[in-house]
């Protein structure tokens, strides 16, 4: 396995924590990011009712970005067992 930066061209490097990116943004102190999920809401978030309701509800919320970048070669010879679940 081959561990990669988890950043993206450009990103912050001071949201890298070991070798995850970690960006944690707060609604109720980020209203672009606020309004970006009232205008489109998830379903999730349609589920909370009327836009107030929402946008109370996303007030005490945030929103977690946790990436981590890697590489897996297996070798030619590798032997293993596939494992389907259902739901």
């Amino acid at each position: 396995m081959i561990q990669h930066s988890p950043l993206n061209k450009g990103e912050n490097k001071a949201l890298v924590r070991d070798i995850f990116y970690i960006n944690i943004q707060t609604f109720s102190n980020n209203s672009k990011l606020m309004e970006e999920f009232i205008k489109k809401p998830p379903e999730w978030l349609k589920n909370i009712g009327s836009e107030q309701e929402q946008r109370d509800h996303l007030e005490e919320s945030a929103l977690i970005h946790i990436f981590e970048r890697f590489e897996y070669n297996k070798p030619k010879d590798f032997e293993g067992y596939k494992l389907t679940l259902k739901d």
